[in-house]
């Protein structure tokens, strides 16, 4: 029951790090040639793999 909770915190985590990952890929599809936005897109699909 205590580690029920954790689990769903590191999913609600996980959740939201896809949004803000698929976010900045819609940034980086309609605005290209901003190279900050790659870069971003890098770190969040490092952070959601590295948490896997």
């Amino acid at each position: 029951m205590t580690f029920k909770y954790p689990l769903v915190f590191m999913a609600s985590v996980l959740l939201s790090t896809s949004a803000l990952a698929d976010v900045s890929v819609h940034v980086l599809d309609t605005n290209k040639g901003l190279p900050g936005k790659e870069i971003k897109v890098d770190f969040y699909h490092g952070v959601f793999m590295n948490v896997f």
